[in-house]
């Protein structure tokens, strides 16, 4: 049952990333018809993580101007990995400059 819940979720969340890059590739490219499905998602599909990045990078455009969302929501949506970045930095900065202190 858990693996058809996540496959739901996955086949959803897919739809949604790509409806918001179709909407943002059309915003800032002016890109529109069928031929954009048929060249860019393959080409995303085989260039791996730096076409996924061109994904979410369009897709969070598309959110963000078409769509209209606010840029934390954007963020939290499209970049998470950047949110878990800072908290990591900052950690690391903390603890760092605790360890100086401590000697």
């Amino acid at each position: 049952m858990g693996g058809l819940v996540s496959f739901v979720v996955f086949i959803g969340l897919t739809v949604f990333y790509l409806i918001a890059f179709f909407d943002g590739a059309e915003a800032w490219f002016g890109w529109s018809g069928w031929w954009v499905g048929a060249a860019i998602i393959p080409a995303i599909i085989l260039t791996g993580k730096l076409g996924s990045t061109f994904l979410v990078v369009v897709a969070g455009y598309g959110l963000y101007y078409v769509w209209k969302w606010p840029l934390w929501l954007v963020i939290g949506v499209c970049f998470p990995g950047l949110i878990a970045m800072v908290f990591v930095f900052t950690g690391s900065i903390i603890a760092d400059i605790y360890g100086r202190l401590r000697r």
